[in-house]
């Protein structure tokens, strides 16, 4: 079974986001967090959702939102093996 990341884009995903509510319904859901959410900078982005994949225990599914999604589709590239899955 496939584990879900969270991948929001530009300021995060808020409480009251879409990927919040969901992060709440899934109980394996992580959220993958950015060093500096207001800075949107591709390389640094992807290399975090890279890392959280090669974190995660078996396969992915990728639940991106606005940047996230550049970063999720880049990371998914780098690893797609290890990716079940893609919502962007």
């Amino acid at each position: 079974m496939a584990s879900t990341l969270i991948v929001p884009g530009l300021h995060g995903s808020g409480p009251a986001h879409w990927q919040s509510w969901l992060e709440e319904l899934l109980p394996d859901a992580r959220r993958v967090h950015q060093d500096d959410w207001s800075c949107p900078a591709l390389p640094a982005w992807a290399e975090r959702v890279t890392t959280e994949i090669d974190h995660a225990r078996g396969p992915v599914l990728l639940v991106a939102h606005s940047f996230g999604c550049l970063a999720s589709a880049v990371a998914a590239t780098r690893r797609p093996q290890r990716v079940a899955g893609l919502l962007l």
